[in-house]
Order: C-alpha cells, then sequence, then structure tokens
C-alpha cells in the first residue's frame, strides 16, 4: 500500500513539475525547492567539521574507502546524499526513448530531438534544485567516484552553473597499460562522451591523457593525486620500509584469497549475455579461465580441509554467486556450501589481503595491492588470457612481478607450496616492484588523500 500511494505521489509531483515548467516568472523553483527540501531531509552527514568547506558527496557508497579517508583527515564536512532521490528527479523527465534499444554509453549520441528537448528541461530544473539544495545546506561543492553515471550529468552542470565545485575522483583505470590507450581513446571519442563538471582527480598519468585526448576533460581541469585508499594499505603494510616482511591478520591456518572476475573484463565488448559480466552461451569471453581458476578454488578446499579459501566478487549478486557456485560443481560435485572451508565473501579487500598467505586476481587493482601488502600473489595466463584474448589482459607489461602460471595445473602447484609452507621465490626485486606500482597508481607515498584535499580545497578556494 505504501508503495502504491508513493508512485501516486511521484506521478501527482511530476505533473507539478511540468506544468510549471511552462508558467512564467519561474513558477518551477517552487517544486525545485521541495525537491531539495526532499533531498536534504535524507542527507547523511559523514563527518561534520565546524569551519571546513562542505562537501556534498554522490554515490557515496561506490568509493566508500576514499570517502573514509576523506573524512578522516578531518579538513571537509562530507555529507553523503540519497542517490534514490538524486534519481528521482531525473525520472521526472523522459530523457530516453519509450524502447531502450541503444547499448551502454550512447548517451551523447542520441538523435532524438523529443530526448534533447526533455534533457534541456531536466537540466534546467536540476539547476534550481541545485542552488537550492546548496543554500539549504551551505554547500561548496560535491564530489563523486567517476565521470561516467549518466544520471549525474545534469548534477555535475548544475553545480558548475551555480558556481559551485564538482569534481570526479575517478578511481578506475588504475591497471589500464598503454597497450590499452588507444582503442580507449577511439572508443571514447566515438561515444561524444563529456564531463560536465569542474574537475577531474585521477589515478595516474596515463588516464590523464585517456581523458584528454579523448574530449572527456580539458588538460586543465584533469588532475593526477593517485588513488586515496592506497593510502591506508601503504601506512597498514608499511612497504616503504626495505626490510618490512608480509603481516599477516589471520588466527591460525593457511589461507588463499581468490578475487573473483568475470567472462567480460579487459576492454572486452559484451555480446549476447545471460547477466550483466556473463556470456550467454559460454561462447566468448574468460569462460574457461573462470572456470578453471574458481574450480580449482574447490578442489584444493576438499584436499586441504584445514585451511581456509575465499572467494571475493567485485558484486556480491545472485547472478556473480551462481555463477561462481556452476563452476565449484562442474570442478568437485559439490556446492559451495557443502565445502566447510571455502566461502564466497563480501568483506574489505584490504582485510583479506591482510588475512592471505596467497592471492589471486585478474584484471584487476587488487593484484597491485597484493604486492603491496606483499603477498604471493598470483596472475594466472593460461586459457583465453594466452589464446584468445591476450590484448584483453590488463598488466600483463608487467607481469614479471608476479607469479604467471601457464595452466591450471601450475597455479595449483605453486599453491600447494604456499599451503605445505614451502617457501614459493617472488619473481622480482621489491625495487622492481615500487617502479611498477608508481607507474599504474601514480605515487606510493601513502599522501594521496592528502594530495587530494590540497588540490580540491585550492579549486573550491
Amino acid at each position: 500500500m505504501r508503495t502504491f500511494f508513493r508512485k501516486v505521489a511521484f506521478r501527482i509531483f511530476r505533473c507539478i513539475v511540468r506544468v510549471a515548467q511552462n508558467l512564467p516568472f519561474g513558477a518551477d523553483r517552487f517544486p525545485a525547492a521541495l525537491a531539495a527540501w526532499r533531498i536534504a531531509s535524507r542527507t547523511r552527514v559523514i563527518v561534520e567539521v565546524p569551519g571546513a568547506s562542505r562537501v556534498a558527496v554522490f554515490d557515496a557508497f561506490r568509493f566508500r574507502h576514499d570517502v573514509d579517508l576523506i573524512g578522516a583527515e578531518r579538513r571537509l564536512t562530507l555529507l553523503e546524499l540519497p542517490v534514490a532521490d538524486l534519481q528521482a528527479v531525473s525520472a521526472l523527465f523522459s530523457t530516453r526513448p519509450p524502447l531502450e534499444t541503444h547499448e551502454a554509453y550512447y548517451y551523447f549520441l542520441e538523435t532524438d530531438e523529443r530526448c534533447w528537448a526533455e534533457r534541456e528541461k531536466l537540466a534546467d530544473f536540476v539547476q534550481k534544485v541545485c542552488r537550492s539544495l546548496a543554500h539549504r545546506l551551505s554547500l561548496d561543492a560535491a564530489i563523486s567516484p567517476g565521470v561516467f553515471y549518466e544520471y549525474e550529468i545534469p548534477w555535475s552542470a548544475g553545480f558548475r552553473d551555480i558556481g559551485k565545485q564538482f569534481v570526479a575522483v575517478h578511481k578506475e583505470f588504475t591497471v589500464m597499460g598503454p597497450e590499452n590507450m588507444q582503442e580507449r581513446i577511439k572508443r571514447f571519442a566515438q561515444q561524444r562522451r563529456k564531463f560536465h563538471g569542474t574537475g577531474v582527480y585521477v589515478v595516474n598519468e596515463l588516464a590523464a591523457r585517456l581523458f584528454t585526448e579523448s574530449g572527456i576533460a580539458q588538460t586543465d581541469q584533469v588532475k593526477v593525486v593517485g588513488l586515496p585508499r592506497m593510502d591506508a594499505l601503504f601506512q597498514r603494510f608499511d612497504t616503504r620500509n626495505p626490510d618490512c616482511q608480509p603481516v599477516s591478520e589471520k588466527k591460525e591456518g593457511k589461507q588463499i584469497t581468490l578475487f573473483s572476475f568475470a567472462h567480460y573484463g579487459g576492454d572486452l565488448e559484451p555480446g549476447e549475455r545471460r547477466s550483466k559480466l556473463f556470456s550467454k552461451y559460454d561462447h566468448e569471453g574468460f569462460v574457461r579461465l573462470f572456470n578453471e581458476v574458481h574450480g580449482m578454488m574447490g578442489r584444493l578446499a576438499l584436499n586441504f580441509p584445514d585451511a581456509k579459501f575465499v572467494i571475493k566478487p567485485k558484486n556480491v549478486v545472485d547472478w556473480w554467486t551462481t555463477e561462481i557456485d556452476a563452476a565449484i560443481v562442474a570442478a568437485t560435485g559439490r556446492h559451495v556450501g557443502e565445502i566447510p572451508n571455502l566461502s564466497v565473501e563480501d568483506r574489505p579487500p584490504h582485510d583479506l589481503l591482510a588475512e592471505s598467505d596467497a592471492v589471486i586476481g585478474f584484471n584487476s587493482t587488487v593484484l597491485l595491492e597484493s604486492k603491496i601488502a606483499r603477498k604471493t600473489t598470483i596472475l594466472p595466463l593460461f586459457a583465453e588470457a594466452t589464446d584468445r584474448y591476450p590484448d584483453n589482459v590488463y598488466l600483463k607489461e608487467n607481469a614479471d612481478i608476479f607469479i604467471c602460471p601457464n595452466s591450471a595445473e601450475a597455479m595449483e602447484s605453486v599453491l600447494r607450496q604456499v599451503l605445505l609452507g614451502e617457501a614459493v621465490a617472488e619473481p622480482a626485486s621489491q625495487k622492481r616492484v615500487s617502479e611498477v606500482l608508481n607507474f599504474y597508481l601514480g605515487y606510493s607515498d601513502g599522501n594521496c588523500t592528502r594530495r587530494f584535499i590540497d588540490e580540491f580545497c585550492a579549486a573550491i578556494g
């Protein structure tokens, strides 16, 4: 019943907004103020610092660790805006065709004049909401975890147009190599992507080039600051000390952690899918690699009952955990829930790293994070990673810092050494590892959070 009344209320409000926009003298300022009140009333204070600049945080759940570190510096007041209410404002206008037939990121290629007319109305209304919201919450600026969230486009422009900073702390492209650059630049340019905010803070120089050369942002908008969330990891493991030894925070027994990957990754363009990241007929993507790596975790768990085996998907959702379970069943005849020492967990990656003796990852920043923690770090290079999609494997040009087995059997052999307590030789010196970390992460000094805040506060003025 409550859902029914909410839908009715939304439809009534939608009618009010659209009628008000056709009336003279800025009649839609009242419904805009009402929308701003709704958003403000559901805004959560992350950290309050008296006298500090007040910053609205969009999509805080997408970069929670970074936000927590930024807040811990106590130089900014951070306010988490309610995503559902922000998206509800966008839903007041029909900014897409009735039948969704376009690929992702088609937004800037839209040719339907009705859609663009609706977008202009949305932009005008959102600007009024931004003005009212900034006044109500005494906002000085806003931050977001990326430049590609479609619903944020009018909000970034709205904050910009009322003279407030809207900055993307873009957390991606940490494992992108030079060989992936030109393809991405070409694709982004073809999609005519644009960032409508005032600044983009990126991890490394490659990401900066990607944004500027593809036309997403202007050169003076882009700043290389590193990755704030890495600060805690560098500090936790004190890797600046060359004599630092791997830190283990587990209580007992060996632990192998697999940071799960999907069929699609490494810039592969998804074809027919049964879910967001998995091939519909297992006919494209890293299918064999997925099955062999995940299946091996099940077999080892059965063979080493005193050890712990953890699988951490990027998104712990049904459509991903179902794929993991199917791979385990195919390899062992048992479901994940039937193997006591094997689990699929949704815990902070840094905590899992600290507990692990060996880490497996693919096309993921976690491989770099594992090297920071000085763990036995495995990048599997077999199956489609070598015979079908070698150009879609990230980090391969610097793979010498990882253990890179060329078959499932070779990988299992390395992990058996770890589980039996045998020494596994590191493939590269710590100096070489540091070179690679600086290349991909921009900085490895543990000061990325402060660097970001310094740049951000200077922009706010």
